[in-house]
Order: C-alpha cells, then sequence, then structure tokens
C-alpha cells in the first residue's frame, strides 16, 4: 500500500506544481492528501519500531507538527493562485 502511496504521492505532486489555475492545483492538493493518507501507517509503524515508548510521543508530536505546516503551506499556495 505504501508504493502505492509514493506513486500517487508524486503524480499528484507533480500536477499540483504545474498548476496554471484553482482547480488545477485543487485537483493536485486533493490527489496528494489521499497518496499521503496511504503512507500514513506505514509512516506510523516505522515510529513505533524506531523509537521507544519514552520517545514515542516526541517523534508522533514532530510528524503531526509537520503534517500542519505541510497544510497551511499548501493553503497559503492556492490563496496566491485564486487572486
Amino acid at each position: 500500500m505504501a508504493g502505492l502511496g509514493i506513486a500517487i504521492l508524486a503524480v499528484a505532486t507533480l500536477g499540483f506544481v504545474g498548476s496554471h489555475t484553482l482547480w488545477q492545483a485543487l485537483s493536485g492538493r486533493i490527489g496528494m492528501g489521499v497518496g499521503g493518507s496511504l503512507l500514513y501507517p506505514a509512516t506510523v509503524r516505522l515510529l513505533a519500531r524506531s523509537f521507544g515508548d519514552a520517545h514515542r510521543g516526541f517523534a508522533v508530536g514532530i510528524l503531526e507538527g509537520a503534517q500542519g505546516i505541510e497544510i497551511f503551506s499548501a493553503f497559503g499556495v492556492l490563496l496566491i493562485l485564486a487572486r
């Protein structure tokens, strides 16, 4: 499932980067969300195996914080394209 997520995320990212209209950017961003959601279980499993009980919460917090930054930055790009 992770391989499919990587493929969808890669194609959608190229579509998002090459977009010229708001709707192209929005559809690329939706595709990025689908691909990212397919990668999320593998990412959490990797974190669970890599970090012990004491540091696992911190690692998941960093992951969630990075996803929050990504969401706000993509939203900013969509606002710029909407003008």
